[in-house]
């Protein structure tokens, strides 16, 4: 696990379950960083970090409201995910955030955790920070493992808009199912799609980030996911 230093001067805010507190509110925040942090005890342990972009209704408005390693930018660029090895971080630009969208949850997923006998369980040191992009000011952190079991997919927190402000709710909420279960509670389609063909190991899209990669093993982990394919996309992106 990759340690987050707090604020100069001072610690930041611990945060409960439950727990519901101001990102806006007295201040002049427009960007900010939600780091998910953990440990895995098992080598061959993936875990995946996701963005749900939510309307009013608490469902997505449609594919382009799941932002994720296969999908790591909304089209406007408001929301980004980025991953390493261990640490999932979700870049969001509150001022940009399309007005439709009322919540943004954060969750993190194990693949195949049912299959593999992987379970949130087996995870330690599991903590959510929220930074100040600008100022690189760490104002929260939620450890949120505690009290999960046999559970394969995470609602960590979520951020809400509340009289034009937002807020921060601390969550730490476990759903059974992995990700089709996350994507089917947030308005996602998911259904079986037949193979999809095979794709050069490396290939180049441009998106907001400039240039990156999308890899083979994005259909190979999610080929159910989503009506429309990884090669359509990259059809599309050409």
């Amino acid at each position: 696990m990759k340690e987050l230093n707090a604020k100069k001067g001072g610690i930041c805010m611990k945060l409960l379950k439950g727990q519901k507190v101001d990102i806006t509110k007295a201040r002049a925040i427009s960007d900010i960083v939600v780091t998910l942090d953990y440990s895995s005890g098992k080598k061959d342990m993936e875990i995946d970090g996701a963005a749900f972009l939510l309307e009013e209704n608490g469902k997505c408005k449609g594919d382009e409201g799941f932002v994720f390693y296969g999908q790591p930018a909304t089209a406007d660029c408001s929301v980004r995910h980025t991953l390493n090895k261990r640490q999932n971080e979700i870049h969001i630009q509150l001022k940009t955030a399309p007005t439709h969208v009322q919540k943004i949850a954060f969750t993190l997923t194990i693949h195949e955790g049912e299959q593999r006998g992987h379970f949130f369980n087996q995870v330690t040191s599991s903590k959510m920070f929220i930074k100040d992009k600008r100022t690189g000011e760490i104002m929260y952190e939620f450890p949120f493992g505690e009290g999960l079991s046999r559970e394969t997919a995470i609602v960590v927190g979520e951020l809400y808009r509340h009289n034009g402000e937002w807020k921060l709710n601390a969550i730490g909420s476990g759903f059974f199912g992995g990700l089709a279960a996350l994507c089917q509670n947030f308005g996602i389609e998911v259904k079986q799609e037949p193979a999809a063909p095979e794709i050069p190991p490396q290939t180049g899209i441009q998106g907001c980030y400039g240039p990156f990669f999308v890899a083979n093993k994005w259909l190979l982990r999610l080929p159910y996911l989503f009506h429309v394919s990884l090669a359509g996309r990259l059809g599309k992106d050409k």
